[in-house]
């Protein structure tokens, strides 16, 4: 059967896209081979056929992409949260050492031998330290634990010592009991976070620029993580105790900052291969 233009030109577009039938592909590729302005048709909706997709990615890689996704935002986010409580708790919590004063506290020995210290100022806590035969003491106070107005001490006879010191990490200490031949006894905070916060910034630095020169080799990605650690005790530093780099409680200092510091490079790490996923 000969077909006209017109019904040629409107099954034109099913056999371009290849959804005709056998039969009809063969009739009209037959009456374009005759037909000049059929076959400008064609020719013209050959050049406009949309390219096919690439067959999509299979569904369960792109859920378990999704679920990659969803696991390291909340990973970083807890991270980051988690790090600002601890900062904040630490800053919260931090020993206030009260200066001694005559009516700080009172001191009173046992028939037995053991020593007697009632503090009668409002406080958070006593410490009390003994080292080389004497004995030191002091008194705190931070912002969230509760004070009391009045507590007592019993430092056993075995413990204490030829001396009762007040500690005074500003100054020298006050001999509140017993006797002692050296003169000027003073209890210095510890400096040693100076030292972690100095080796930290100094592997900043040398890492810093490992990372930089082997970028584009297969250790640049490592380098880069293990240099954001030190990063990551920079800033944590930072948020537990500011610039100051001296402590009473050096044990404490470290475990809040440590703390803050894993729980800053778990955020950054997620944030970071987050951010290379995408790209």
């Amino acid at each position: 059967m000969k077909l006209s233009c017109e019904i040629v030109q409107d099954l034109l577009p099913l056999v371009v896209e290849g959804l005709s039938s056998e039969q009809t592909q063969a009739a009209v590729i037959e009456h374009v081979a005759v037909c000049s302005e059929c076959r400008r048709v064609k020719l013209q909706l050959e050049q406009d056929v949309v390219p096919k997709i690439a067959p999509e990615v299979p569904l369960r890689e792109v859920k378990n992409a999704i679920t990659a996704k969803r696991r390291r935002t909340v990973a970083g986010a807890v991270g980051m949260v988690l790090a600002v409580v601890f900062c904040v708790f630490a800053r919260l919590t931090e020993p206030v050492w009260l200066p001694y004063s005559n009516d700080l506290l009172t001191v009173e020995a046992l028939e037995v031998g053991d020593l007697v210290v009632t503090v009668s100022q409002p406080h958070s806590g006593i410490t009390v330290d003994s080292a080389g035969g004497e004995t030191t003491l002091s008194v705190w106070k931070n912002a969230i634990s509760p004070q009391n107005d009045r507590e007592t001490v019993v430092i056993p006879r075995e413990q204490l010592g030829s001396a009762l010191y007040y500690a005074d990490f500003a100054g020298e200490d006050t001999l509140i009991w017993g006797s002692t031949s050296a003169d000027g006894r003073q209890t210095l905070p510890r400096l040693v976070m100076g030292y972690y916060l100095v080796i930290a910034a100094g592997s900043v630095v040398i890492l810093g620029i490992l990372a930089v020169v082997v970028r584009k080799k297969k250790l640049g990605k490592p380098l880069f993580y293990l240099w954001l650690a030190p990063v990551c005790y920079l800033i944590a530093h930072l948020g537990v105790m500011g610039l100051n780099t001296i402590t009473a409680d050096a044990v404490r200092s470290l475990g809040w900052i440590l703390a803050a510091a894993i729980c800053l490079y778990l955020a950054a790490v997620s944030f970071i291969r987050l951010g290379w996923r995408r790209h």
